[in-house]
């Protein structure tokens, strides 16, 4: 038995005992509010209609076929925002309910398949804070630890806000964000006008009850986003306050971003920064940087492994270049979808993971890849013709 395989035997174990002591619960089909139709407690306010999302498949490289994982969704249902009095907000992945203990299932990662949706625990086991005024909530899945899913699953959710109340950080007492309390988190709320002394840390132990809430839609689908999304990220405080400073900025830095952790780590990323260098690219690691979103926004091209770090190339300016490199155990459509929204000039470069799972594998990869450095090259002489 390899070691990957060891530890998955150690996680069935360890997910099977936890299991037994605390066991996921599952509302009952009768209290989800699916459609924005169904009769709940509480108002709906569309901000953006339902519209076709069309995307086809990418500029590929490194395989003779491609496909992701799992689609991009090709229709995005109605977005807006929804007004609760009496309401709830449980976990650290937000699960609103209604006045009645209905779940706005429309507000969840999984509005697409909302009979997916659990909670760790039965919302009447978990201790009860009272919120008073007018609380937002913007606290989603995966967004406690991935810049990615806190930037624009979160984050994300202030633009809809925006539209029904257009001073929203003013006019909120509170807002409901996702544990744990993080330093990047409240910079990046602060960087979009939301007062660090209004935030509100929620986990898996605690439910809010809010005199008045408001709650929005999942600002897209499922690994798909929408072209209004990278539009409102680029509009951040930081950028009102500083017009003239922003446009004298020289925006041709082309970024080889270096990706830490410990799984999908790219194996021969020296290699393939030596030959990006030839391009112009520089060597940049986010997590030494004193302002990512900053950083995409002066740079006109991107080479990247997929990763989270990887959002911020919704602040690009339209036609910058993006090349992603991809994990084959590990073809997920985020980026490719934030690119198009953002009208970016996209490539992918699928690489040889070390193993391959199959395609309907949940979670991420454990395994490091390999990117050929000859398609990298033929993908930088098309951009980059001599």
């Amino acid at each position: 038995m390899n070691t990957w395989s060891t530890k998955q035997a150690i996680k069935k174990v360890i997910n099977k005992f936890t299991f037994m002591q605390r066991p996921w619960w599952k509302p009952k089909s009768s209290s989800l509010i699916i459609n924005t139709q169904d009769k709940f407690s509480g108002t709906y306010h569309e901000v953006y209609g339902e519209t076709s999302n069309k995307l086809g498949l990418p500029n590929f490289v490194g395989t003779t076929t491609f496909s992701f994982m799992a689609e991009p969704i090709d229709n995005f249902a109605s977005i807006g925002v929804y007004k609760l009095e009496n309401a709830t907000v449980c976990c650290s992945f937000g699960v609103v309910m209604d006045a009645a203990n209905n779940i706005i299932t429309q507000t969840s990662w999984n509005r697409v398949s909302p009979h997916y949706i659990r909670l760790p625990t039965p919302p009447e086991h978990l201790k009860t804070i009272h919120l008073t005024g007018l609380t937002a909530v913007i606290a989603t899945d995966s967004s406690n630890g991935n810049y990615g899913h806190f930037l624009l699953d979160s984050i994300g959710r202030l633009a809809i806000f925006e539209k029904i109340l257009p001073n929203v950080a003013k006019e909120i007492d509170h807002i409901i964000v996702s544990e744990p309390e993080k330093g990047w988190k409240i910079r990046l709320l602060s960087n979009y006008g939301i007062s660090p002394d209004k935030i509100v840390w929620i986990n898996d132990n605690t439910k809010y009850r809010c005199d008045s809430l408001i709650a929005s839609s999942f600002p897209g689908a499922k690994r798909t986003y929408p072209s209004w999304l990278p539009d409102f990220l680029k509009q951040s405080v930081f950028d009102q306050n500083n017009t003239e400073q922003n446009n004298a900025v020289n925006k041709k830095r082309r970024l080889f971003f270096v990706r830490k952790g410990t799984s999908r780590r790219l194996k021969n990323e020296v290699v393939l920064f030596a030959l990006a260098k030839r391009y112009g690219f520089e060597w940049y690691v986010p997590e030494e940087a004193k302002d990512s979103l900053q950083d995409f926004k002066q740079s006109e091209a991107v080479i990247a492994p997929h990763g989270a770090g990887l959002a911020d190339i919704a602040l690009m300016s339209e036609g910058s270049k993006v090349i992603e490199l991809m994990p084959s155990d590990h073809r997920h459509c985020y980026f490719f979808t934030l690119a198009k929204a953002a009208f970016l000039d996209y490539s992918v470069i699928v690489g040889k993971s070390d193993g391959e799972r199959g395609d309907d594998a949940w979670g991420p990869s454990p395994f490091d890849f390999e990117i050929n450095e000859s398609d990298l090259n033929a993908v930088l002489e098309s951009v980059y013709p001599s």
